[in-house]
């Protein structure tokens, strides 16, 4: 009875490797409408599996639909070139709806063998969980022979599941709450300036909750890139940038500390920004964040005051400002007296 039961399963299964392998096996159309559809899953597949493309005068645009990238995803194409007579193409990668995400110029010679790479991280603005991707190879002059291979990274912020982390505190990832004791971890990804330019995920935003206990608590966030980069990280109530850090240097560690006139026991909501400054370059990064009860940190931190009050340095400014006018302003009243003095005694009481 379980061997009957099996039947459909393994049909199913054969019929699904059988898909796959024959989208494999496709030729390149020459247009998105007759493109082939290649489904990407995580792991790394070449096309053909064996043999190569050719790219020459007879067809001067190869298409291939790409399906299964989305934000959390990173996406590497690398071309295999075997050059066969001199000449020059270009690999382009575009968005479902034609826009144009990455290209790179392909120059080949007789006999000559080299590797191309594109690659494409999509930010949760740019690209839609059912969105199609389209590669094409154009040829210019020349012949070659190619293959593709297709490596699909997950990069996925904070947890597996949770997808890209939006680009603004309307589509951020929420974690989970701080309180006293507790420290939470985060690891998330940016893109380099490579990874796909204006579409790719250069900015990450984060929603935090913490319960203060204390009215003299510091909530501490920790930023460290985990690759070779900068970046930078701010610390947000709603749309007020409480504090701001960078990098130093690449990998160098960011810290964000924030005290305010807390009400024990109550539940503040901070906003976390990370991103790579300017795109320079991409990778992942760590936050830990966490409630410094008081007393345990001596360092600085930057404090919250209510609106519309003043700050203790301007205070401090201000009454230094006056003390020095009360000064200037009693030289000057010695100053003209003494003046009259003198001017009395020169002329005498009846003025000659």
């Amino acid at each position: 009875m379980r061997s009957r039961q099996a039947l459909p399963l393994i049909a199913i299964m054969l019929l699904a490797a059988f898909m796959a392998q024959s989208a494999l096996c496709q030729e390149p159309g020459e247009s998105f409408e007759t493109a082939p559809i290649i489904k990407l899953i995580p792991g790394e597949i070449t096309i053909p599996e064996s043999g190569h493309y050719i790219l020459n005068a007879s067809m001067g645009q190869q298409c291939f639909r790409l399906d299964g990238l989305k934000p959390g995803y990173r996406l590497k194409i690398e071309v295999e070139i075997n050059g066969v007579e001199q000449g020059r193409g270009i690999i382009s990668l575009y968005k479902e709806s034609g826009e144009l995400i990455a290209q790179k110029k392909i120059q080949y010679g007789s006999g000559t063998r080299d590797r191309i790479e594109i690659a494409y991280q999509p930010s949760l603005e740019s690209s839609g969980p059912a969105q199609s991707h389209y590669l094409t190879l154009g040829w210019y002059s020349g012949s070659m022979k190619y293959n593709l291979t297709l490596l699909l990274e997950n990069v996925e912020d904070y947890a597996s599941g949770m997808g890209d982390a939006g680009s603004s505190p309307e589509t951020a990832i929420h974690l989970p709450d701080i309180s006293p004791g507790r420290i939470i971890e985060a690891k998330g990804y940016l893109a380099s300036a490579d990874d796909g330019g204006d579409f790719a995920d250069h900015v990450d935003y984060y929603i935090i909750r913490a319960r203060l206990n204390s009215s003299r608590s510091v909530v501490r966030v920790i930023v460290n890139p985990l690759e070779d980069m900068r970046l930078s990280a701010s610390l947000f109530m709603g749309d007020r940038r409480l504090t701001y850090g960078s990098s130093k240097e690449p990998g160098g560690e960011i810290r964000l500390d924030v005290s305010g006139e807390w009400k024990p026991g109550d539940v503040y909501e901070f906003i976390i920004r990370v991103d790579n400054l300017a795109d320079r370059g991409g990778g992942a990064y760590l936050i830990r964040a966490w409630i410094e009860e008081p007393n345990a940190t001596s360092q600085q931190t930057t404090e919250i005051k209510p609106p519309g009050g003043l700050d203790e340095r301007i205070l401090t400014m201000m009454i230094m400002a006056g003390a020095a006018a009360l000064v200037a302003i009693s030289i000057l009243m010695i100053f003209l007296r003494r003046r009259r003095i003198y001017r009395v005694e020169e002329v005498g009481w009846w003025g000659y």
